[in-house]
């Protein structure tokens, strides 16, 4: 269960994105993989899921995960919080997106490194305290204000968006217990219901130890 939390702290990192109204708005979906060398990889795929669908409007976002663990996240932009739903519908936890526990050490742009649905992309490696993360991305794709996430410190967000102004088209998260890639497959332009960034009326709200 511990490397199972470290996945979901991951998917908070990875894509904890909210946008401006003039920016893009509507769904990205992601094709996720995760490697571990101390446990068995289908296994982890199944219960964090393979397939992201991530929603995107103004400064809240979703993302529906395929997964038999990991179900939904849910960024409220108003509390500066994610919130985490599992096949636990009784409870619901969520983490302080002010918080950083994994801060950068050192970070470089390498241009032209790779092309991605036929957008070619420029790479943002971030070295970190305990992880090293790699953003494939292209800004005048999927753009964002970074100007919008100055309080988003959790997962070194803010520092990101600050160099790339885009949502990323490939990820990769390193760190000692596990990989995982996260590449793009489609997005699509759509105007969103707000309803779709509201949290279940069901179960208990409390603060995430992951």
């Amino acid at each position: 269960m511990n490397k199972i939390n470290a996945f979901i702290i991951f998917l908070q990192m990875a894509f904890s994105v909210v946008i401006s109204a003039q920016n893009f708005e509507g769904l990205i979906i992601y094709k996720n993989e995760y490697k571990t060398k101390n446990a068995n990889n289908n296994s982890l795929n199944v219960a964090m899921g393979t397939k992201q669908e991530y929603y995107i409007k103004g400064n809240n976002y979703c993302s529906l995960f395929n997964g038999s663990y990991m179900k939904k996240q849910i960024y409220k932009g108003i509390h500066n919080k994610l919130y985490n739903i599992t096949n636990n519908e009784d409870v619901i936890y969520y983490n302080d997106c002010q918080a950083n526990t994994d801060s950068v050490l050192a970070h470089q742009i390498i241009l032209n490194k790779d092309t991605i649905l036929g957008i070619p992309c420029n790479l943002l490696i971030l070295r970190c305290k305990s992880s090293v993360t790699f953003y494939y991305f292209n800004s005048n794709y999927l753009k964002i204000e970074a100007d919008i996430f100055k309080e988003h410190h959790f997962g070194n967000w803010y520092f990101a968006l600050s160099l790339t102004h885009s949502i990323p088209l490939k990820t990769i998260y390193k760190n000692n217990m596990f990989e995982m890639t996260s590449t793009i497959e489609k997005f699509e332009n759509i105007l969103l219901e707000d309803v779709l960034f509201a949290l279940p009326l069901k179960g208990k709200i409390l603060p995430s130890n992951w």
